[in-house]
């Protein structure tokens, strides 16, 4: 099991940076780096896609800078790799702050790139082996934060936006290894709160194996939030995992000694709401949950100062039909709203808080994600009033020296190969390139068909409807949404979904002739071949034929 870790730092001040496309390497789906001098070839012949993506692991290394120091601690072998790679990062001597931008990039290009092919799965068919594997790529994380936060004011923008990257490559990684060892991590021992919360994979620290263990005030990111939730973080300029940021608190009752948990998160329906924490009802409810605390006791102090009083504040507000209402521009500093991650920054900003950390009052996040450059962002932005280059987006936790992640939860749904995670990777790639890659790299800008327009009118019409709002928009679209919020919501659904069902299927043949997930390496690729082939279908007459196009007539092609 990953050790426990405990970072803080001192906040840098927030720095302007652009985003870092990833360099792209025929590799391992690991921190394993294969030797460029000793790279088992592939057993079947590459397609065009493959082709279109690998470059030598020696281009690689140009384009990154001289990691050679990196690249001597990869074998085939992904325990024995994961656990030279969290060796390198703990060492001071060799990963630096001089040479952490070099080697986050190197991480996440291989991590992303690579072939399960050319790793020794034998080895992990072993018990015990792939969940081993898995519980590392915890401890890798918590060694890269550790480390980076303890950097303290040289931790800046730039290398924060590559841990952002590093991080979400890492939970593809735990995807994939869940996917593929499903039966060894089932039979492998589970810690005390896998009893609490059955049918969930946990990856978590030692000090908080049972949920007893974690502290009064803990936050969880998790990749199911809403339709606004997805937007938000995927028009972010780097598309960081987590969608939606919620707040537990547990509280005694000062006359029984009774203990509960309560669970705190601003919905865009409802607004801020607070209800008693269910845990085997949450996690199992979400693809992946990752759990947070706070770095240092005084943080955690400071948190538990506040957070019960706040909450029932918020509670008594929402009991009386008044609660506090989701903040749709995403302004952080609008008081009498609140987006999700926006609870965490109000919080922190209350004079409980900064009487409890003194002079050392933190600000969050210490990074805000900035919004896409592109004029299909733009266009979107603009629909929802938004006039701001940053917003505080869920993920931002993740990589704040304020907090730790010390667990992440995969439901397992059921005793076969769990469908809701591979569901939830698709569409965390078809995400990934429609906003990171199409929209900010190719000049396409997202728009609706004239049919869909009119069902945006028509769902804005009927929402307030008794029952008929009800029957329409119930727990999918709030009914508060904004105009301008609902149609590119809709838009971008509409888009995702035509995409999810062709690259589903493109998953469908690749596992039927690989005996394996796509990697997201591979998923990129073949969505870029999908994006061709419907565009070649669609540009000699702008439209194409009824049936023939699937997806472009949704986009304003550059």
């Amino acid at each position: 099991m990953p050790r426990p870790l405990d970072p803080s730092a001192p906040r840098p001040s927030p720095s302007a940076s652009d985003e870092r496309q990833p360099v792209e390497v025929k590799a391992l789906p690991t921190s394993l780096v294969p030797n460029p001098v000793d790279q088992p070839g592939h057993t079947q012949a590459w397609s065009s896609v493959e082709r279109r993506v690998s470059v030598r692991a020696t281009d690689v290394l140009r384009r990154v800078g001289d990691a050679t120091s990196l690249v001597k601690v990869i074998t085939r072998d992904v325990e024995e790799s994961l656990r030279l790679t969290i060796d390198y990062v703990n060492d001071p001597a060799r990963f630096t702050q001089d040479t952490a931008l070099r080697d986050l990039r190197l991480i996440y290009s291989l991590l992303l790139s690579a072939s399960p092919e050319q790793v020794d799965l034998d080895k992990l068919k072993l018990p015990g082996h792939a969940s081993a594997a898995i519980e590392q790529v915890l401890d890798l994380q918590q060694s890269l934060t550790a480390r980076l936060h303890g950097f303290g004011a040289g931790y800046s923008r730039e290398i924060a936006d590559e841990m952002r990257n590093v991080d979400r490559a890492l939970q593809h990684l735990g995807d994939t290894l869940v996917l593929l060892f499903l039966p060894q991590v089932n039979e492998a021992p589970k810690p005390p709160i896998a009893a609490q919360v059955p049918n969930v994979h946990w990856q978590v620290d030692l000090s908080y194996a049972n949920l007893n263990d974690y502290p009064d005030t803990f936050f969880v990111l998790t990749d199911e939030g809403t339709e606004v939730g997805n937007t938000i973080k995927t028009i972010m300029s780097v598309n960081a995992m987590g969608s939606h940021v919620a707040m537990v608190s547990r509280q005694r009752d000062p006359v029984t000694g009774k203990v509960s948990y309560w669970l705190g998160e601003a919905l865009p329906g409802p607004g801020f709401t607070v209800k008693p924490l269910d845990p085997k009802q949450w996690f199992q409810k979400n693809v992946r949950s990752m759990l947070f605390v706070p770095s240092n006791e005084k943080l955690q102090r400071a948190f538990d100062a506040v957070v019960p009083d706040w909450l029932k504040m918020a509670k008594e507000r929402q009991d009386k039909g008044d609660a506090i209402p989701y903040n749709f521009t995403l302004n952080p500093d609008d008081r009498e709203a609140l987006f999700c991650s926006q609870m965490i920054r109000q919080l922190m900003a209350m004079p409980a808080f900064k009487a409890q950390m003194g002079t050392s009052a933190p600000m969050f996040p210490a990074f805000p994600s900035q919004f896409q450059s592109s004029q299909g962002t733009h266009d979107m932005l603009s629909a929802w009033g938004i006039k701001r280059d940053h917003a505080i987006a869920p993920g931002d936790i993740a990589i704040d020296p304020s907090f730790r992640l010390v667990a992440t939860a995969r439901s397992l749904p059921g005793p076969n190969v769990p469908k809701d995670i591979r569901k939830g990777r698709l569409y965390a790639s078809v995400y990934s390139v429609i906003f990171n890659d199409w929209l900010q790299n190719k000049g396409y800008r997202l728009r609706m068909s004239r049919i869909y327009q009119a069902a945006t009118l028509a769902l804005l019409g009927v929402r307030h409807i008794p029952l008929v709002g009800d029957a329409l928009l119930g727990g999918v679209m709030p009914k508060s949404i904004p105009s301008g919020v609902l149609g590119t919501v809709v838009a971008m659904r509409r888009a995702a979904d035509l995409i999810y069902k062709e690259l589903e299927k493109a998953n469908n043949v690749f596992a039927t002739q690989h005996g394996r997930e796509m990697t997201f390496n591979e998923m990129r690729a073949a969505l870029e071949e999908i994006r061709l082939q419907d565009l070649e279908r669609y540009r000699p007459t702008h439209g194409g034929q009824r049936g023939e196009v699937i997806f472009s007539h949704l986009f304003t092609l550059p």
